[in-house]
């Protein structure tokens, strides 16, 4: 049985060729034939140049061929180049057909043995491994939704607790803190939920003693009379203050002196009046005793009066 190959072909598949008869791999350089010569048929020749191929059994030219290069150099004979060739199989006899063809089915049995022993091994191992990984106790995989925990209980409990120390503060320092403006009002509105009662403003500071004059007392014989002024520079109304009149000698220090409650020296209209008006200005006159010649000068200061210094 001839085949008719190209050198390209040959080329391409490093010179191996298979009968598609009885499926046989053979090296077609070895079977190289010109198309012109005359093939003998049914010659013992043909069962001699038969002979010369390469055993169907032995494959193992085949695994030197996997080991040459990708890209090997075609052999070509030196007679026929750049030729077509015709590869040639020469018909064998019934008997000598069986035996390749027997040989060929057997290897191919051997090959599908050998394959499905390999696909046995596999799935065993496969099975093997599934077990393996069936046995395997994972441990359950719980979701805990995490919530955010809210601030607002700890805000809450921290305003009270700051509302409550302020209140504390704010009561134990009553009298003198609901005197000052900044608190005031706070105070005012508490008082009038509460119903407790202000007390009144008082800033001495404010109030300043002019025009002090001394000067004997026209009718009583050693006593004299001083005459002031005194103005409330506050934005607000408060009580009366209290005054003290001191005298000095030369040396600056005091011989004598004398305080005077709101009681003491308000007079005519003012007797019954609490509060000190805003910048009006107030006349007053005191009468004193004479402190003697060793008194050279004198001077009238603001201070508290008994009650607001009792409450200090």
């Amino acid at each position: 049985m001839a085949f008719r190959v190209t050198q390209e072909v040959l080329k391409v598949a490093a010179g191996t060729v298979r009968c598609g008869s009885c499926l046989n791999i053979f090296d077609a350089h070895n079977a190289i034939v010109d198309k012109k010569s005359n093939i003998p048929v049914n010659k013992p020749k043909s069962v001699t140049s038969q002979s010369k191929r390469i055993d169907a059994n032995d494959e193992s030219w085949a695994l030197d061929l996997l080991k040459e290069p990708d890209h090997p150099t075609p052999t070509t004979h030196k007679n026929q180049p750049q030729k077509k060739i015709d590869a040639k199989q020469t018909k064998q006899t019934s008997t000598s057909q069986q035996t390749p063809k027997t040989a060929v089915i057997e290897k191919t049995n051997t090959k599908i043995d050998v394959s499905s022993d390999e696909q046995a091994s596999q799935a065993k191992q496969l099975s093997d491994t599934n077990t393996l990984l069936n046995n395997i106790e994972l441990d359950p995989i719980e979701f805990h939704e995490e919530y955010q925990s809210s601030n607002w209980p700890w805000m809450i409990g921290v305003t009270l607790m700051s509302l409550l120390l302020i209140a504390q503060v704010a009561w134990i320092r009553f009298d003198e803190l609901s005197l000052r403006r900044p608190y005031r009002s706070h105070y005012a509105n508490a008082c009038y939920v509460l119903g407790c009662q202000l007390p009144p403003l008082v800033s001495i500071k404010h109030i300043q003693a002019q025009h002090v004059v001394v000067r004997s007392h026209p009718e009583i014989s050693h006593a004299l009379i001083a005459d002031a002024t005194i103005i409330n520079r506050a934005d607000f109304e408060q009580p009366y203050p209290g005054l003290q009149l001191r005298f000095l000698n030369i040396h600056g220090k005091t011989v004598a002196s004398r305080s005077f409650q709101p009681d003491d020296y308000l007079r005519g209209d003012l007797m019954n009046a609490s509060i000190m008006p805003v910048a009006q200005p107030i006349q007053l006159s005191l009468a004193i005793v004479d402190p003697g010649e060793s008194a050279v000068n004198y001077e009238m200061n603001i201070v508290p009066t008994l009650a607001q210094s009792n409450k200090k």
